[in-house]
């Protein structure tokens, strides 16, 4: 009993024993097909794998020109100037821009997509978000769109799809009174492809500050003697009370395909200004038969 017990206990493990070996001499005597080589295959294998090929698209709006940009801007560059206009950043970037060629060169070009643009008043009120990419190109460029050499040109690629509202509002009021000023302003953006609408509306007003709310001291002989007269210190204005009112839109289109074969423009603006200073009183000297006089004023402004 004590010889049997281990040879029964080894039988069943004969056949997995075996099997194992089998297995390994069907997976050596079969050749992977990518074992199989073929004449000329390594050579063309080779010579494909220093090839690169890249395939791309030139952003619509850039110049073609010859000159590489000089700076260029993305948006996260735009947006670390910490600019609410394209005004305040091309003031910012001005040191990049400016030029130092030539007789009265320095103020540079303005474009829109690599287009001219009618007047400076057609980017009045743009939004720096609504920029893709701003492009400073050397002075050469310039004569391409009409501008002697002596200026650098900034190109404003902007976005395909843009639209923003913005609303601006100011108050001032001195310390010991007196007179106020405030101002609102508006504009309206709107992008959609080649065509763009901007809209601009502004609104200042400005009260009014006389000569007696700041205690101004009247020169000798000025000052009425007249009992009742009233005193021309409150009817001589050193700041006029003024109201300005203006509104500027302007409309472009691009022409051709995808807005580059030029562009059409119309821009219209409006400007209104009151104001109303004041510079004293009629005064005249009253004399008397005996000799006396005494300055009197009339009472209207």
């Amino acid at each position: 009993m004590q010889f049997r017990r281990p040879v029964l206990r080894l039988l069943p493990l004969l056949p997995l024993l075996a099997f194992p070996q089998v297995v390994f001499a069907e997976t050596v005597a079969e050749p992977a097909a990518s074992d199989v080589s073929v004449p000329g295959e390594e050579e063309s294998i080779g010579a494909r794998s220093d090839e690169i090929l890249v395939v791309g698209s030139r952003l619509i709006g850039t110049v073609d020109a010859a000159q590489p940009p000089l700076v260029t801007l993305n948006e996260a560059d735009i947006a670390s100037y910490g600019a609410s206009s394209l005004t305040e950043l091309l003031a910012a970037v001005a040191p990049q821009t400016g030029s130092g060629r030539g007789r009265g060169g320095g103020r540079p070009v303005i474009l829109m997509n690599g287009q001219r643009i009618s007047n400076f008043r057609e980017m009045q009120g743009f939004s720096p978000e609504a920029v893709r990419r701003m492009e400073v190109l050397p002075e050469e460029v310039a004569l391409r769109y009409g501008f002697p050499p002596n200026q650098r040109v900034i190109n404003f690629i902007l976005k395909d799809s843009f639209s923003s509202r913005t609303i601006d509002g100011e108050y001032n009021l001195p310390t010991r009174g007196g007179f106020a000023d405030s101002e609102a302003t508006f504009s309206l953006l709107r992008i959609k492809g080649p065509s763009r609408i901007n809209l601009n509306a502004y609104v200042e007003d400005t009260s009014l500050l006389t000569e007696s709310e700041r205690g101004i001291v009247q020169p000798a002989g000025s000052a009425p003697r007249v009992v009742g007269d009233p005193d021309p210190a409150g009817f001589r204005s050193l700041i006029a009370d003024s109201r300005d009112f203006g509104v500027n839109g302007s409309w472009s289109t691009g022409l051709g395909e995808k807005g580059l074969a030029g562009s059409i423009s119309a821009n219209a603006s409006f400007a209104r200004n009151d104001s109303r200073s004041l510079s004293g009183l009629d005064s005249f000297v009253l004399e008397a038969p005996g000799g006396s006089s005494a300055l009197h004023t009339l009472g209207d402004p």
